[in-house]
Parts: structure tokens; C-alpha cells; sequence
């Protein structure tokens, strides 16, 4: 019975060019959460802090603590969490499959949709004109860029693993 890594050592490697690509990708996401997670985590301190000083930033409707909660959990969970788990993804895929992201540039294009729609989603719960129900704060047009980026994404590590030569 072979081994995992007399296996993994067996496998030819990645062409050069396709592992820049992929290595270009999952940076890409692992920049763009670790931004979400800035923001994220400010808009949650903000409010924890709005929780002892309910003064603090009280002068303007953006920094209320029923908006600043909210839109720091969503940065959290969309931007951070979801953006940096997909790009754990496109790094893990590719590996294991032994071949590069089928569709680098699909890749980056799903991650700014997701990115924008996270931006945006997190700016209209701010800004007063979110759609209601906890997690689900993001209006409509928003939902829909979030889901076309997740489907664009998942199409591609989908193509990327059923490329692959298997394990």
C-alpha cells in the first residue's frame, strides 16, 4: 500500500507558468480577506465599543450600533471567512489534482464579484438600505452578484479537479 506522500512525490509537478497563475490566484484571495477582515473586525470593535460608550460616533446614522453590528458580521462572514476559504480552494485543488486552475482569469473574475458584492452589501447595510432578516441583510441585486461569483468559482474548481489524474 503506497503512502500519501510516495503518491504526492509520483505526481508530475505543476507546469511553471500554471503554477505562477494559481499562486497569482489564491494571493489574490488571501489579499482581498485579509482586507474583508480588517474591515470586518473594525466594524465589530465599533460596536463592541458602542456597547460601553453608546456616544462614541453618534453624530452620524452610519455608525449606529443596528447598522455597525450587522455590517461588521457580514464583512466577516462574506468578505473573510467565504473569500478566504475559497481561496484555500484554489490552492488545494490544483495540488491535488496535479493540474493548475483550469480558468485563472474566470478565478480572479469571480473573486471581484464576490469582493464587490460584499463591498457593496456591507455599504447599503451601512448606508440604511439592507433587506431585513439576520445574515440576510444584503438587498437583492447584491445576493445576485454574491451568487454568480460563488457559481463562477465553484465552476472552475470543479473544472479544475475533474481535470486532474486523481490520487
Amino acid at each position: 500500500m503506497t503512502s500519501a506522500a510516495e503518491t504526492m512525490s509520483e505526481r508530475e509537478p505543476l507546469p511553471v507558468d500554471g503554477a505562477f497563475r494559481t499562486a497569482l490566484v489564491v494571493r489574490a484571495y488571501a489579499v482581498a480577506s485579509v482586507g474583508f477582515l480588517i474591515i470586518g473586525l473594525a466594524l465589530s470593535l465599533l460596536a463592541a465599543a458602542k456597547l460601553v460608550w453608546p456616544e462614541l460616533a453618534s453624530d452620524s446614522a452610519i455608525f449606529t450600533y443596528g447598522r455597525v453590528f450587522p455590517a461588521g458580521g457580514d464583512a466577516l462572514l462574506f468578505g473573510w471567512l467565504t473569500i478566504g476559504l475559497l481561496g484555500v480552494a484554489m490552492h488545494a485543488i490544483p495540488r491535488l489534482s496535479g493540474k493548475p486552475l483550469a480558468a485563472p482569469g474566470a478565478a480572479l473574475g469571480a473573486l471581484g464579484l464576490i469582493a464587490l458584492g460584499t463591498a457593496a452589501g456591507t455599504a447599503a447595510v451601512l448606508t440604511g438600505r439592507n433587506a431585513g432578516g439576520r445574515w440576510l441583510e444584503y438587498p437583492l441585486l447584491v445576493d445576485g452578484v454574491l451568487l454568480v461569483g460563488f457559481f463562477i468559482a465553484a465552476a472552475v474548481l470543479t473544472a479544475t479537479a475533474t481535470r486532474g489524474t486523481g490520487g
